[in-house]
């Protein structure tokens, strides 16, 4: 199952609008964890199940955060799921030319 969760926190004196993606799924081992985020990185799991993909929705996902000065964080446990944290900052971000 998916569960979404949408939050408005406030962290070091910053106002953020989260977005919690979590599943009950295999979950996403350690070593790839870092990877996930990398353009056309697939995991051995999805690659071996046949599970179709490039690669590159969370690059992409994590190239149009970084450009609204937000980010993506990642919590997972093996047999139980994973959450996909989505961070964007509430406040106005500068315009950059």
């Amino acid at each position: 199952s998916v569960t979404v969760i949408t939050r408005k926190l406030v962290r070091n004196g910053e106002t953020w609008v989260t977005l919690a993606v979590r599943d009950t799924g295999l979950g996403i081992p350690e070593k790839e964890r870092e990877q996930i985020f990398e353009r056309f990185f697939r995991g051995e799991t999805s690659r071996k199940m046949g599970t179709p993909g490039t690669g590159l929705g969370l690059s992409i996902c994590k190239e149009i955060l970084t450009r609204h000065k937000g980010k993506i964080t990642l919590d997972s446990e093996l047999a139980k799921g994973s959450t996909f944290m989505i961070w964007l900052p509430l406040s106005p971000v500068p315009i950059e030319a």
